[in-house]
């Protein structure tokens, strides 16, 4: 099982068996090293991160609820909506790579979904942003640039919620090219 565990006091030899390899990822193994400490010292370390974690999530929401109050009374303008966009792909990439939302996840198939949400906000903010740039700047994209990243960033959300995730976590690095 995954989380905490706290050692029993006074033992001599303790085995940690780690489970270093999956079949559902194309990348196995922890995502995080293992801490070794005082319980008193890792609680504190955990709570630090989740501290930090929490503020930049409330930052972000506060900006998306600032841009949607915006865009609602200027809705000609579209750069408040597509901002607003953007925070809500972050929010969700905040709370599930720093596993706020992963820890619901009590089966396979909502892991999986939840993956793929995480793995789908890439594709989406990349595009939001430059729709973003595009309505903010006076001169115009050129038609070629909205249908290079357009259309890769809809290949990659297409394959990405119609494969398996061992497929698409191998193919993924082909489109770091566009991040």
């Amino acid at each position: 099982t995954s989380g905490r565990f706290v050692l029993p006091p006074n033992e001599q030899h303790v085995v940690v068996l780690l489970q270093v390899s999956n079949f559902s990822h194309s990348k196995g193994g922890p995502v995080r090293s293992i801490l070794l400490g005082t319980p008193g010292v890792i609680e504190q370390m955990i709570l630090r991160t989740n501290q930090i974690s929490f503020f930049v999530i409330g930052m972000i929401a506060f900006m998306a609820l600032y841009q949607l109050t915006f865009f609602l009374f200027r809705t000609q303008e579209r750069a408040s909506l597509w901002f607003f966009l953007i925070c809500l792909a972050m929010l969700l990439r905040v709370s599930l790579t720093d596993n706020h939302l992963y820890s619901i996840a009590d089966t396979a198939s909502m892991w999986s979904f939840l993956m793929r949400v995480e793995y789908s906000t890439v594709f989406t903010v990349i595009y939001l942003l430059l729709l973003f740039v595009h309505s903010i700047t006076s001169r115009p994209m050129t038609w070629w640039f909205h249908l290079v990243f357009g259309l890769s960033s809809t290949i990659f959300f297409v394959l990405l919620w119609t494969t398996s995730i061992t497929f698409f976590t191998s193919i993924y690095i082909y489109y770091y090219p566009f991040v």
